[in-house]
C-alpha cells in the first residue's frame, strides 16, 4: 500500500488531512539504502491504522436511527468549542463568540475532497432554508491555495460565511484546524446556543443530517438553559 497524497480518498465519505510540511521539509526515518524504505513502510502502517480506526467508527457509531452520520466519540465533544475568528471571502469575518444563542455548524473542507464537493450543495441548500438560529460555517483548508478555495466557493455558490483558515506557523495546517484537531475531510462540528460540542462527523453530511443534529443541540441548550455561553479560549485565538 502507498502513502496517499491529499488529493486521494482515504474511503468514499473523508479524505486524509496533510498536517505536516511539505514533503521536502520533512525528514527521514532510517539511514542509508533503507531510508527511504523505512519511511514508506511506516506510512504504511499509519494508514492501516487510520483505516482500522476508521473502520471502527463507520461500523461502531452510527446513529441508532439508521442514517449514515458516522458521529465520532471524542473527548471535544461536551466540552466548550475553541473560540476564532474567519476572514471571509467577501471581505468581513466571523467569530464563533458572537454566534451566542445560535446552532452553529462548522464545516471544513478542501478543493480536492470529493465528499466535499458532494456535500456543499446539501448544506447551501440548508443554509438558505434555515431559521435564524441557526449559523452555518465553511472553513477551508489551508493546503489550498486563496485562489482555489475562492474559486471552490463559487463553484457552488456559496452564500453562507465561508472562508481559507489560513493563520499559524504550520505550512498545512491553520489554527482554527489545529484547535478542532482536524484529521480528514470533511469534518463538520455542531455547537450548541450555549457554546458546547455536541457532534463531530466525519464524512458527507445532507439536509436531513443537519435536521437532525440542530434540534440536537437545540435540545442540548434547552435542558442547559440556566447555563451561560462557554466558549473556550485557550491557545490564545481570541480573548473574549
Amino acid at each position: 500500500m502507498s502513502t496517499p497524497d491529499p488529493d486521494q480518498l482515504l474511503d468514499n465519505d473523508s479524505t486524509l488531512a496533510d498536517t505536516d510540511d511539505p514533503q521536502d521539509e520533512r525528514g527521514r526515518i532510517g539511514y542509508g539504502a533503507n531510508e527511504r524504505k523505512s519511511s514508506w513502510i511506516l506510512g504504511a502502517v499509519l494508514i492501516l491504522i487510520v483505516l482500522a480506526l476508521g473502520a471502527y467508527q463507520w461500523f461502531g457509531n452510527r446513529d441508532d436511527g439508521g442514517t449514515n452520520l458516522r458521529s465520532v466519540d471524542t473527548p471535544a465533544v461536551g466540552k466548550p468549542a475553541p473560540d476564532f475568528t474567519l476572514q471571509t471571502f467577501d471581505g468581513g469575518e466571523i467569530t464563533l463568540s458572537e454566534q451566542q444563542g445560535k446552532v452553529v455548524i462548522l464545516n471544513f473542507w478542501g478543493s480536492w475532497c470529493e465528499p466535499c464537493k458532494e456535500e456543499m450543495p446539501a448544506l447551501q441548500a440548508f443554509w438558505e432554508s434555515s431559521p435564524d438560529d441557526v449559523m452555518l460555517i465553511g472553513i477551508g483548508s489551508k493546503q489550498d491555495t486563496d485562489a482555489k478555495s475562492r474559486a471552490f466557493a463559487e463553484e457552488f455558490g456559496i452564500t453562507y460565511p465561508i472562508g481559507r483558515d489560513s493563520e499559524g506557523d504550520r505550512v498545512t495546517t491553520g489554527m482554527i484546524a489545529q484547535n478542532y484537531t482536524i484529521t480528514f475531510y470533511p469534518m463538520t462540528y455542531i455547537i450548541s446556543p450555549d457554546g458546547i460540542v455536541t457532534r463531530l462527523i466525519i464524512g458527507g453530511v445532507d439536509e436531513d443530517d443537519l435536521e437532525t443534529l440542530v434540534q440536537e443541540a437545540r435540545d442540548h441548550a434547552s435542558a442547559n438553559a440556566a447555563a451561560p455561553m462557554a466558549i473556550d479560549n485557550r491557545r490564545g485565538i481570541r480573548t473574549v
